[in-house]
């Protein structure tokens, strides 16, 4: 079971997709009733509620909200998530995120994330199960656990790029370098 927080272009599209390529039961948290009731007659999740405690239940939790969003989630949902799941994200920028996930101390394998993929359609109307076709998906674990979250990535049709803990403030600078000049 996967758990997609934020049910916008990035998290609508992997919920789309692992739904699509029947990989995984998907379960979406929404901010909003209306998008989550949207995400289910789109039929892209199994299950959708406006309650973060559904992530309980899953053993990959992705967050795919604004990184400012992300920010304030993830002390929120690091207790939420079991021991032995994968927390996740698709924020664009890392060194905050990073730093967010260790202040949190979840008890669940870390492995920040960056898909480089998108279009020009905001929320669930950019949602699309083939945005991650063939382009490249970081992940950067902060301890080498990394087969599921390989998995998923690999299920949405990503190449992913897996980089070991040592290289990760490397990756950090460089995705946060980007970010800033807008090259991703």
């Amino acid at each position: 079971t996967v758990a997609v927080v934020g049910l916008g272009q990035f998290g609508g599209s992997l919920a789309a997709a692992l739904t699509k390529r029947r990989l995984a039961r998907v379960i979406g948290v929404a901010r909003r009733g209306e998008t989550a009731r949207r995400a289910l007659r789109m039929r892209i999740v199994a299950e959708a509620s406006t309650d973060l405690g559904a992530v309980s239940e899953a053993d990959v939790v992705v967050l795919a909200t604004p990184v400012r969003t992300l920010l304030r989630q993830i002390p929120e949902v690091a207790p939420l998530v079991r021991p032995g799941a994968i927390l996740t994200d698709v924020g664009s920028t890392k060194k905050e995120i990073l730093s967010a996930f260790r202040r949190a101390k979840p008890r669940a394998a870390v492995i920040a994330g960056h898909p480089m993929a998108g279009n020009e359609r905001a929320g669930l109307d950019g949602c699309d199960p083939d945005l991650f076709n063939d382009r490249p998906w970081v992940l950067i674990p902060a301890q080498f656990r990394t087969d599921s979250a390989q998995v998923m990535v690999r299920a949405a049709s990503s190449r992913d790029i897996t980089t070991p803990a040592t290289y990760k403030t490397v990756c950090e600078r460089v995705l946060d370098r980007a970010e800033s000049r807008r090259e991703i």
